[in-house]
């Protein structure tokens, strides 16, 4: 329920659509789902699809999205790189300089967080609802983990599938916003500031995220759990998850 509410990112209108969805308008099933929450009965991915379905259903976040895919894209990896903005000096639309952070930010579509010792910067924050929504529209990565997030027993192949579609997102994100190249340490910012390798750049390929049948190194060549056909892993664009039964 805790993972439900912090999807919201604190937005108002996220927050009271999955009060609805959970006990009613009025709250005349909020017995019934509390009843259900004690005996472990509640499905929070069908909780989490049903709030996310309405959201856009009632904002057309979908629409938003479609006639303004690059903007859409910006303010996603804006999102999730953590990336520090000035909102009332950033350029979303050199087209429409009447779409800024600010008027987003009046329009409910994000959260803007200020960032430490500094009057200027500002981090943005959007529901993992929207993100998803995003995501349906823009095809960043096929398909979104939605599941992983309200599983209560994360085994360690679910992790590597979560880590392997979250690298592929980022990759697939920036190229969206037109970067060929980038450091390691854009692609790692927490690693260590004073390792000099990771000052080296990468060139970038869309990614897609395979499972394999096989195990590597162990094994070789490895073949898609799918349908079986050979993985080029040496393509480099690919994101290759090792078998999770394979010795």
């Amino acid at each position: 329920m805790l993972q439900l509410l912090r999807d919201t990112c604190g937005l108002p209108r996220a927050l009271q659509r999955l009060f609805i969805v959970c006990f009613g308008s009025y709250g005349e099933h909020g017995s019934e789902f509390f009843e259900k929450l004690e005996r472990k009965e509640v499905d929070f991915v069908d909780y989490f699809i049903k709030v996310k379905d309405c959201l856009d259903k009632q904002y057309g976040i979908k629409d938003y999205v479609k006639n303004n895919r690059d903007v859409a894209t910006k303010l996603m990896y804006l999102c999730i790189e953590g990336i520090p903005i000035v909102p009332d000096k950033y350029v979303l639309d050199e087209n429409n300089p009447a779409l800024t952070i600010r008027s987003l930010e009046r329009d409910k579509h994000i959260i803007l967080s200020s960032v430490e010792q500094s009057d200027e910067l500002f981090l943005i924050n959007m529901p993992f609802y929207f993100i998803c929504i995003y995501n349906d529209s823009l095809h960043i990565v096929n398909p979104t983990l939605v599941s992983k997030f309200y599983d209560e027993r994360m085994y360690w192949y679910e992790w590597e599938k979560f880590v392997a579609y979250h690298e592929a997102f980022r990759t697939n994100l920036a190229i969206r916003l037109g970067k060929k190249t980038t450091t390691l340490r854009e692609l790692y910012p927490n690693a260590d500031k004073s390792d000099v390798n990771f000052d080296f750049s990468v060139n970038l390929k869309p990614l897609r995220v395979c499972e394999a049948n096989e195990q590597f190194p162990l094994t070789n060549p490895l073949t898609e759990k799918s349908d079986g056909k050979e993985i080029d892993w040496q393509s480099g664009d690919v994101v290759v998850i090792n078998g999770s039964s394979a010795l």
